[in-house]
């Protein structure tokens, strides 16, 4: 007797190599790179066919509420368990392992401000200026960077400051990177390029500087981020700035403005268009 078409693919799909394709792909829906379709094929074997349990994974997988339920509660689950054992992580585990563990942080669907961590020592690529009162030297006391004019105008200009201590530049994207979450077209990372560290009274403060051009499409959403990391977190700063340089030679201007300071943090967070963030800058003097 001769099946129908339909009843072929039913039986075609059901086929162990079949299943086996599918179970794969509901691997990728739900984790890819883990082997969290292992564990549940483990449990759920226990009480069906082997076969039908991989199954009704795919079948899970495909369903988008069921997803969504899954991502909420490992995001629940994974906030309380990295909260409650934060300090352990920090303070008894090596350097090497803590890097797994930045990794399981940064790969939610939504940013997480995670404690910044600077390593013993860095390896920068040889070339360009040397600098002093960098936070890493080598042993002539000088750190060999290069910048551009923008940057080192603006670090000249904390450097002239009587209160300037030192100086960290932040390369953008590696591991010890300092970054501010940011909307535009969706989430993505800004990397301020300069950390300033000065003395007031008795305390040290720290200054995050991100020179920036103002024409460029992404200007205000960058401030926008800013604003919302200082709201959350600017009492650990000092300043939290956006700065633009205009002019050249000795009648170049710097000019910037500080979201930590409450006023501003108000301008810029309901910022809508580059045009809104131009009102903002002010000429800054040594």
């Amino acid at each position: 007797m001769e099946l129908p078409e339909a009843a072929v693919r039913v039986r075609a799909e059901l086929a162990p190599e079949n299943v086996e394709g599918l179970f794969r792909e509901a691997q990728r829906r739900i984790g890819p790179g883990t082997d969290i379709h292992m564990t549940f094929w483990k449990q759920a074997e226990q009480r069906t066919d082997p076969l039908l349990a991989k199954l009704e994974l795919y079948a899970l997988s495909g369903d988008a509420s069921v997803l969504k339920e899954l991502n909420e509660h490992a995001d629940r689950r994974f906030a309380a368990l990295e909260t409650a054992n934060r300090k352990k992580i920090r303070d008894n585990i090596k350097a090497k392992r803590r890097s797994e563990y930045r990794k399981l942080q940064q790969a939610g669907r939504d940013f997480a401000y995670l404690d910044w961590e600077l390593p013993e020592e860095i390896l920068e690529k040889p070339g360009g200026e040397l600098f002093e009162h960098h936070l890493y030297c080598n042993d002539a006391s000088k750190y060999q960077a290069r910048l551009n004019s923008w940057e080192t105008r603006v670090l000249n200009l904390w450097m002239k400051r009587t209160d300037f201590v030192g100086w960290l530049r932040n390369p953008p994207s590696k591991e010890r990177s300092f970054c501010v979450p940011y909307e535009h077209g969706g989430w993505k990372r800004a990397f301020p390029d300069l950390i300033i560290l000065r003395r007031e009274g008795k305390a040290l403060v720290v200054d995050v500087l991100e020179p920036h051009r103002a024409n460029e499409d992404d200007t205000f959403a960058k401030a926008k981020g800013l604003a919302e990391y200082a709201e959350m977190h600017g009492n650990n700063f000092a300043r939290i700035m956006m700065l633009k340089v205009e002019g050249t030679g000795e009648k170049a201007v710097i000019l910037g403005f500080d979201v930590n300071a409450p006023a501003t943090r108000k301008k810029a967070l309901s910022m809508r268009s580059n045009e809104d963030v131009q009102g903002l800058f002010r000429e800054l003097r040594s």
